[in-house]
């Protein structure tokens, strides 16, 4: 949780006096970036829902594990790429690095699955 010291450094230049830190921690740099970021991560998820909402039976399998691969690998390769100042919020992105490294375990589980029953990968990544 974000202590009431915390509270009252939001808006004020950062320790390295290179700019204002938000609530997140994160510079405003950091952020205009993200949101370049986040409109193509949507466009490729927009697409995706176009491409699976096509598709059926064992095909619509196949395209979901890529998906969700792909964008498993995508949040995991962001939160990597974060640096948080915050010790409430380094916790909360570690916890949260864990939870998305767990899910993309188990999806190539899946697809490893997927690939030894038919002898050829049925799932694209």
């Amino acid at each position: 949780m974000v202590g009431s010291s915390d509270m009252s450094r939001m808006g004020k230049r950062d320790s390295s006096g290179m700019g204002k830190r938000d609530s997140s921690g994160m510079g405003h740099h950091d952020m205009a970036q993200d949101g370049g970021d986040a409109a193509a991560i949507h466009a490729s998820n927009v697409a995706d829902m176009t491409k699976l909402k096509s598709a059926s039976g064992s095909s619509f399998d196949t395209l979901y594990v890529s998906t969700q691969l792909k964008g498993h690998q995508t949040v995991l390769s962001k939160l990597n790429s974060y640096n948080v100042s915050n010790s409430s919020l380094q916790s909360i992105v570690s916890s949260m690095k864990e939870s998305v490294q767990q899910h993309l375990d188990a999806l190539r589980k899946l697809q490893t699955q997927a690939t030894s029953s038919t002898g050829k990968s049925k799932v694209n990544h």
